[in-house]
């Protein structure tokens, strides 16, 4: 690893990545902030039953919007860098937007026409339909907005994505207070506050970014852009049913709401680890796709990985150490069932992004179609484990096979694309950064079954040793440290130029 601070190529993509990735992670500081202070509040507003049936609610909107996407997320970045000129490039994203509008309103009507049988089904109650409807209703929006994000992430305009996603959070935010807190709409306030923050934020995507919605289509890509991303929705689906196709496998099993909904809260509290790497994930691939021509591209993809694992397994290990604190901060003392799987359920978010880093050689030889199969792999797994779980441990069971059915995803995509684009991982400290966290949680799990000066204090001292010890074993270097810290530095005066034009 000490070559990257004598590299300086690369160190100065170093610079370009953690820039990309602070501005990108500007809304996401802001995110987990909102969702630690609405989270409790919804703890305690919403009954564990009532939060449980929500969660299996947002599971079949999350399903009908993969499809509604048609696999145009991951398709559109590479027929992007084929388009000639700024022009191709504008109405390629318009092409994409009608025919992700087209869809999500097509299976919004079935959906509201079918809820009665929906909800009888996937719920298990026909009379949860009204809460099916919501949920389908808020389809189009998102779906628009999440591919705006992505396009003007794809164009680099990093501060008008960055705001579109910021206003997101705020819009959320109020809606929530609104429906949730003032209203005590209960499960029908957090859809309705769903329903009207995504509206107002398309609304305000169309003044902000009318270079890209008011251009007219391009015919001749239509056919293209469904070619190459209709056979990606399998890997969507895949991806989604990794993440929460276990609510509604678990309330088949008779698995009870309640049991559900204190699931909900322990992976609500997991995903905070996502306001790291999704910011990552949204810079890597434009990142990866600029220097791909480099020479030094391919040792740049391979050191990345080790910083992002180095990253992502500090933090992983701070949660799981202080899982049981934080259960109690944000949903109280009858979530701390919880504390048993969270540390399990903390791995997704780390995996989620390690996969985006493998699967790089496949974007760049263009043999995205194995994305596909990896995915299924890993939900196909998952889903086995958890039905042959979940009849002897419960959720327990559901917890296990989450974090190793992410992990076919990563394996698959790193064993196809070395076939393809061959790139150099540092094997060696990819295997300390995974041991030497696996040990000391190890030693700190059994530390936390309660509360106290002496138990806090060996847990924080564990945390803090893991990445002296990466030091010690020279995966990350002292040089890299400092590169990372003054990068970040720049932030705070990045900021004051946030509403310059980009």
């Amino acid at each position: 690893m000490p070559e990257a601070s004598a590299n300086p190529s690369l160190r100065q993509h170093a610079k370009t990545l953690l820039r990309a990735t602070a501005a990108y992670g500007i809304n996401s500081v802001v995110g987990p902030i909102l969702t630690l202070i609405l989270t409790p509040i919804y703890a305690r507003i919403l009954t564990p039953a009532d939060y449980g049936i929500l969660e299996v609610v947002l599971t079949f909107s999350s399903f009908l919007a993969i499809l509604a996407a048609l696999g145009l997320r991951t398709a559109t970045p590479v027929l992007f860098q084929r388009q000639s000129d700024d022009l191709h490039q504008r109405r390629l994203i318009a092409s994409a937007l009608w025919l992700c509008l087209a869809a999500s309103l097509l299976l919004t009507w079935a959906s509201a026409i079918g809820a009665d049988q929906i909800a009888a089904v996937w719920l298990r109650n026909p009379t949860y339909a009204n809460l099916v409807i919501l949920a389908v209703a808020n389809l189009p929006a998102p779906v628009l907005s999440t591919l705006l994000i992505d396009a003007l992430r794809l164009r680099q305009e990093i501060w008008r994505a960055s705001l579109l996603s910021l206003l997101q959070i705020v819009f959320l935010a109020i809606a929530n207070i609104t429906f949730v807190i003032v209203l005590r709409w209960g499960a029908v306030g957090v859809l309705s506050a769903q329903l009207s923050a995504q509206l107002t934020l398309l609304f305000i995507g169309c003044l902000i970014a009318p270079h890209l919605l008011f251009v007219p289509p391009n015919r001749q890509v239509l056919l293209p852009l469904l070619r190459a991303g209709l056979p990606l929705i399998p890997a969507g689906i895949a991806s989604v049913a990794l993440g929460v196709a276990n609510r509604p496998i678990l309330l088949q099993f008779g698995i009870s709401a309640e049991q559900i909904g204190m699931f909900g809260i322990g992976n609500k509290l997991a995903s905070m680890l996502a306001f790291l790497s999704v910011p990552f994930q949204a810079a890597w691939l434009p990142f990866a796709l600029s220097i791909r021509n480099k020479p030094e591209a391919p040792r740049t993809y391979a050191r990345v990985l080790s910083y992002y694992l180095a990253v992502m397994m500090t933090a992983t290990l701070g949660l799981s150490l202080f899982a049981r604190e934080a259960l109690i901060v944000v949903g109280g003392y009858r979530y701390l069932p919880a504390q048993d799987y969270v540390w399990l359920l903390a791995y997704t978010a780390l995996i989620q992004g390690s996969y985006v880093i493998l699967s790089t050689g496949l974007y760049l030889s263009e043999k995205t179609v194995h994305l596909a199969w990896t995915s299924l792999v890993g939900a196909l797994v998952s889903v086995l484990l958890m039905l042959a779980l979940t009849p002897h441990l419960g959720i327990l069971g559901a917890a296990i096979a989450t974090p190793i059915g992410y992990l076919f995803g990563p394996l698959g995509a790193y064993l196809s694309a070395q076939r393809h684009y061959p790139i150099p991982y540092a094997l060696r400290d990819l295997i300390l950064i995974v041991v030497i966290e696996l040990a000391l949680l190890w030693i700190g799990l059994p530390l936390a079954v309660e509360t106290n000066l002496i138990s806090l204090g060996l847990r924080a001292l564990l945390w803090l040793s893991y990445p002296a010890l990466l030091l010690i074993c020279k995966v990350i270097t002292w040089q890299e440290v400092q590169l990372a810290l003054k990068v970040l530095a720049r932030l705070k005066t990045r900021l004051r130029t946030f509403g310059r034009a980009d």
